[in-house]
């Protein structure tokens, strides 16, 4: 049997959206992959996850468009549906701590919990001076992939600098309500103490 397959956004994670009527706002997934398969006369689009396989056996690869953005564009039992990249944004949906996180990192990270068949441990760490008490920094740390500083009001690979904030701090893990408030501050740019952060610790 000869199985031809296209593969979409090179078989990357992407995001799945669903359009309705009724709802104001697409219904959204992440999925490992997207692709469209010709084998011996049948077709179909396909979108696989970890543990779903769906498969879209009335559409037909002309009628899938594509649009300004490389977002893909089809329809299905009446409503749109799209498949597109993973974008920074989408971190509010995807990451544990729902903040806007890098798309490439988030990728990566995806494609490891595949493999081992679990979802990487992820926690928000605030670094207080191990002598002053005042907070230099926040990592958010994910397992299998590694640490990124918050730098302008992002996340980014750590810098010779921030790493050196590591060996002279305390970490202080964060519940996810309280990495939301306490980081949107830290942007704001306040300073603050660690003791400042007791009420956002996490439980252990």
């Amino acid at each position: 049997m000869t199985t031809d397959i296209i593969e979409f956004f090179s078989g990357d994670p992407v995001v799945f959206e669903s359009y309705s009527e009724n709802e104001s706002q697409p219904i959204r997934r992440v999925v490992d992959r997207a692709h469209y398969s010709f084998s011996n006369g049948f077709f179909s689009l396909v979108v696989e996850s970890s543990n779903h396989v769906h498969e879209y056996d009335t559409v037909l690869y002309e009628d899938i468009n594509t649009l300004e953005d490389g977002t893909l564009s089809f329809e299905f039992q009446g409503s749109e549906r799209r498949i597109r990249e993973i974008q920074d944004e989408d971190g509010v949906f995807i990451m544990q701590y729902e903040m806007p996180f890098p798309a490439q990192a988030m990728k990566e990270m995806i494609k490891v919990d595949g493999k081992d068949n679990k979802f990487a441990s992820q926690s928000v760490q605030a670094l207080a001076d191990n002598e002053s008490g005042e907070v230099k920094g926040f990592v958010y740390v994910i397992d299998n992939l590694g640490m990124f500083f918050r730098s302008n009001g992002e996340w980014d690979l750590p810098t010779p600098e921030m790493l050196e904030i590591l060996d002279t701090s305390e970490s202080i893990e964060l519940t996810v309500q309280g990495a939301k408030k306490v980081i949107k501050d830290w942007d704001e740019g306040k300073k603050m103490a660690a003791s400042e952060l007791d009420e956002h610790r996490a439980l252990r």
